[in-house]
């Protein structure tokens, strides 16, 4: 059965090399060189990965913190979205404590998991 799919995603022309299993585990294995990188000290997980409800279609949301005196320009943080998008082969929103809605402020917290 395996087989047969793998050749009907190589007749739709889907490159399978590319498809990622993405758990926690893996998410962090991926992500956490990343934000070491850029002076990223600590960070979760929420949103459906999280919660173990995610799809096909879901994005990674990432909640993340800098260590004092890390460079945070607007690039850097461009740089780390394209390299998680890149890397993990799925949309991704990264963002602070800081820049969290008041509004999700709570379930964001309540719901996060730590990756590092």
């Amino acid at each position: 059965m395996a087989g047969n799919a793998g050749k009907e995603a190589f007749s739709r022309g889907i490159i399978l090399s590319e498809v990622i299993a993405l758990d926690m585990e893996k998410i962090k294995e991926i992500a956490v060189p990343i934000f070491r990188r850029y002076g990223v000290v600590k960070a979760f997980v929420f949103g459906s990965y999280a919660r173990g409800e995610q799809n096909e279609e879901s994005d990674v949301d990432f909640l993340i913190e800098y260590a004092p005196g890390a460079r945070r320009s607007l690039f850097t943080h461009a740089r780390i979205i394209d390299e998680l998008k890149e890397a993990l082969k799925k949309d991704v929103d990264v963002i602070t404590e800081n820049s969290l809605c008041h509004l999700l402020r709570e379930k964001v917290l309540r719901q996060k998991r730590a990756i590092m």
